[in-house]
């Protein structure tokens, strides 16, 4: 399975007295997002497989950034709340689990630090922690995995 592991775009502070999961992506977030979806269009290495699912954090950034990048490959994000603020790398596996036992060969995960970096880790103990609008390329083989490239949502 090829496995794109992502945090989600730029997103603004939010105000004073908001709850964390209401804050929205900026401008910049929204073109990063929009940019990580035409990238996975236009096939250049290590976006060449496409996803063919899009799994997000029901928080709006994340679901934003998720809804924008699909919208670009003529997708519709699932929204799953195991991939939500607190999350586990556990929990995160088993959405893994659920898409492979259904024959899913690529599949895009947008969420949060620290969970997103976990998995990182998980495959790569050196690697440095994944940034904000950054995908880690994952090849998965069963309970294996390799580290292919990690790429930068640029903004278009």
């Amino acid at each position: 399975m090829r496995l794109y592991v992502a945090r989600h775009a730029e997103a603004g502070p939010g105000s004073a007295g908001a709850d964390d999961q209401s804050r929205v992506l900026t401008g910049r977030g929204h073109a990063q997002a929009l940019g990580l979806g035409l990238a996975f269009a236009g096939g250049a290495p290590p976006l060449e497989v496409r996803p063919e699912v899009v799994i997000c954090s029901p928080v709006l950034r994340a679901h934003e950034t998720a809804r924008l990048a699909a919208e670009a490959l003529g997708l519709e994000p699932l929204v799953d709340e195991r991939l939500g603020l607190g999350g586990s790398v556990a929990s995160v596996e088993a959405v893994i689990r659920e898409h492979e036992v259904r024959g899913t060969n690529t599949l895009l995960l947008i969420g949060h630090n620290p969970t997103m970096t976990e998995m990182l880790l998980r495959v790569d103990p050196r690697a440095s922690s994944l940034r904000l609008a950054e995908c880690a390329v994952l090849d998965r083989d069963g309970a294996t995995a390799r580290l292919l490239g990690r790429v930068v949502m640029n903004s278009v």
